[in-house]
C-alpha cells in the first residue's frame, strides 16, 4: 500500500510540475504581446527613412510586416487571456495550442525577414540574419521551460531560415546559411542550461512543503 501511495504521489508531482512548466509558458507570452509589434515598428523606421543603409525598403512591405506582427500579439493576448488559469484536465489541449502558436509567430518572423531582405544588398542581408538571431535566441530563452514548445520555436523558424538563404543570391547569404547549423546547435545548448535552472526551481515551488 506505501509503495502505490508514493508512487501515486510521484505521478501527482510529475503531473504539477508540467502544469507549472505550462503556466511558465503562457505568462511569459506577456513580453511577446509588447516586444514583437515594437521591434516590428523600429524596423519599418530603420528601414524606411532616407539614406538607410540598411535599405530602401518601401513602405508596403514595412506596413504588411507590422500588420502581421499585430495580428500575432493580438491572437497571442487573446489565448494568454483565455489560458489564464489552467487546469490539470485543459493542459493537453493548451500544451497543443501553445505550440500551434509558437509555430505561427516563429513563421511571422520569417515572413517579416522575407518582407525586409533585399537580395544582394551585403548590409541589409547581414542586419537581418542579426535580427533573426536575436529573436531566435530569445524565443529559445523564453520557452526553455517546455522542451517541446522551445524545439518549436528553434526548429520552425531556423529551417524557415535556411529556406530564405538558400534561395536567396549573394555571397554573404550562402556563408550564412554555411553558419546556421552551429549556431541553432548553440541556440540549443544555451536554452538547455536555462532549462536546467528550471528544472531546479519548478519541483521546488510546487511540491507542498
Amino acid at each position: 500500500m506505501r509503495k502505490v501511495t508514493e508512487e501515486t504521489g510521484s505521478a501527482a508531482d510529475d503531473n504539477r510540475v508540467a502544469l507549472a512548466r505550462l503556466q511558465l509558458i503562457i505568462g511569459s507570452m506577456a513580453a511577446t504581446v509588447v516586444f514583437n509589434p515594437a521591434m516590428a515598428v523600429l524596423l519599418a523606421v530603420a528601414l524606411t527613412v532616407p539614406g538607410s543603409p540598411f535599405g530602401p525598403i518601401g513602405w508596403p512591405d514595412m506596413a504588411a510586416m507590422v500588420v502581421l506582427q499585430l495580428g500575432l500579439s493580438a491572437l497571442t493576448w487573446h489565448l494568454m487571456r483565455r489560458y489564464e488559469t489552467v487546469t490539470a484536465g485543459d493542459a493537453p489541449r493548451v500544451e497543443r495550442w501553445m505550440i500551434l502558436l509558437q509555430a505561427g509567430l516563429s513563421v511571422g518572423w520569417v515572413l517579416t525577414a522575407w518582407l525586409c531582405w533585399r537580395n544582394g544588398h551585403t548590409v541589409n542581408n547581414v542586419f537581418v540574419t542579426i535580427m533573426m538571431a536575436l529573436v531566435v535566441l530569445a524565443a529559445s530563452l523564453a520557452r526553455a521551460a517546455h522542451m517541446r514548445i522551445m524545439l518549436t520555436a528553434v526548429l520552425v523558424q531556423s529551417v524557415s531560415m535556411a529556406l530564405l538563404l538558400t534561395l536567396a543570391r549573394g555571397h554573404i547569404a550562402h556563408v550564412m546559411l554555411a553558419s546556421l547549423p552551429f549556431f541553432v546547435a548553440y541556440v540549443i545548448l544555451t536554452a538547455h542550461g536555462a532549462r536546467r535552472r528550471v528544472n531546479a526551481m519548478v519541483p521546488a515551488r510546487v511540491r507542498p512543503p
